[in-house]
């Protein structure tokens, strides 16, 4: 017996099968970032934005900061000057230092 006579049932089956799709396909692109900056860290004197987004806890802004710095002050002596980038407070590097390699 239809609960709503005359209103069309919509199947679920297909849209939960394209999101476990694109689920599976999203935490498999997680993965190869995590894997590629665990490779050796990221070098911060030459890293791009690109780079820099694949690192858990940075974002567009802080990325760009990162690139300003760079170019304001230029090249980072040690990881721990990410300290000095405006919105890098020590307990956030102290979440970063690892995925970064600087001279």
């Amino acid at each position: 017996q239809e609960r709503f006579p005359g209103k069309l049932q919509f199947d679920y089956r297909t849209s939960d099968s394209t999101f476990a799709a694109l689920s599976e396909a999203a935490l498999a692109d997680s993965a190869d970032d995590q894997a590629e900056i665990q490779d050796g860290g990221i070098a911060l004197n030459s890293a791009t934005k690109e780079e820099l987004l694949k690192v858990p806890g940075i974002g567009g802004t802080t990325a760009d900061r990162i690139l300003a710095y760079r170019s304001t002050v230029g090249r980072f002596s040690s990881v721990n000057e990410l300290m000095k980038v405006k919105g890098i407070s020590k307990k956030k590097f102290q979440k970063l230092k690892a995925y970064f390699t600087a001279p």
